[in-house]
């Protein structure tokens, strides 16, 4: 009989099965096709992800397309809406490559050293499950997360692409494709962390996974949400010009004020089915830096969307008070329980 990962216990008994196979082989194919498949994903994501850092460069950008091209500040600044925050603030685009960059670091380690030598590290909180365990289980990282992660990365490439040749409407839709990609693999990641360790346990596989990839993938979608919100109002008051600037400023501050309120709910009822939420900090971080460089840039005493600017930094900060009160509640609850 086939050699099998040493850290399985298999269950299944040694005679062959109708097929001619053992239970034992059959999940040892199944592990190695598994890995397999996610040493692939991960390297096609690692391409994609290149490709979008060469389409965040002018210069790279050019030499790809063999053109001169518009860089994309001086379309946001054509397209100048009444809460864009200060040039200064755009700056965390390189913050959130490093980030990312480093979460592909993980996910180099997450998708090769099972298929090396087979460790399981903290993957499940039962390690008595056998053969039973399925097929991903030695990966943080799933196929869904690499599907979901790779058409973000393809669709910001694209948007940089239509935005600085001014298609706001495609730029719009394809904004949201990088949303559905990042909050597609934030989900697959939320899934595949109710196995994870809580980081208090100091082990590698958990500390790595909430501070590289959840908080990597939270500083990219919450940013990209707000991107989203102003290129919404770039294209509905300069092509649609249904609706002036200044009041398209005060619709998407609302649905902003209205999704922070949103999300802190969401965070309060995933607090005790998801240690993931408890070290998460990269999504109220992110909101702060844009709110307050936009109320930097554009602060008028009275106005609407002044209000509506000053109001989800207020929020956020209740939000954060609030969060850390139940936080602590928590784990003084399971102290004493």
């Amino acid at each position: 009989m086939g050699p099998t990962f040493s850290t399985v216990q298999s269950t299944a008994p040694d005679n062959p099965s109708p097929g001619g196979t053992s239970g034992r082989c059959r999940v040892k194919i199944s592990r190695q096709a598994a890995a397999g498949l996610v040493a692939v994903l991960f390297v096609l994501t690692v391409v994609l992800f290149a490709l979008n850092l060469a389409f965040n460069f002018d210069s790279s950008r050019s030499a790809i397309l063999g053109e001169e091209v518009k860089s994309v500040g001086k379309v946001s600044d054509k397209y100048d809406t009444p809460i864009t925050p200060a040039g200064s603030a755009f700056a965390i685009w390189g913050v959130i490559y490093l980030w990312n960059t480093l979460l592909l670091v993980f996910a180099l380690y997450d998708a090769f050293m099972p298929l090396v030598c087979g460790f399981r590290i903290g993957r499940r909180r039962h390690q008595d499950e056998g053969d039973q365990t399925g097929a991903f289980d030695k990966h943080l990282l799933t196929p869904l997360f690499y599907v979901s992660y790779s058409l973000a990365c393809v669709s910001n490439a694209v948007w940089v692409y239509v935005w600085t040749n001014e298609m706001l409407g495609l730029s719009v839709l394809f904004l949201l494709f990088v949303n559905i990609g990042l909050w597609g693999a934030i989900a697959a990641v939320f899934w595949k962390g109710r196995s994870v360790p809580e980081p208090c346990n100091c082990n590698f596989d958990a500390f790595t996974f909430h501070a590289l990839v959840v908080n990597g993938l939270f500083i990219y979608a919450t940013w990209v949400v707000v991107a989203l919100l102003l290129n919404l109002i770039s294209w509905v008051t300069y092509d649609l010009e249904t609706l002036s600037a200044e009041r398209m400023a005060t619709v998407s501050l609302s649905i902003l004020i209205c999704a922070v309120a949103l999300w802190f709910a969401a965070r309060v009822v995933l607090l005790r089915g998801q240690f993931l939420t408890l070290c998460l900090f990269t999504d109220f971080a992110v909101l702060l830096w844009a709110l307050s460089w936009s109320l930097h840039r554009n602060y008028d005493a009275g106005s609407t969307n002044t209000i509506l600017t000053i109001a989800p930094l207020v929020l956020i900060g209740v939000c954060f008070i609030l969060y850390t009160c139940l936080w602590l509640f928590v784990l003084a609850s399971e102290r004493r329980g």
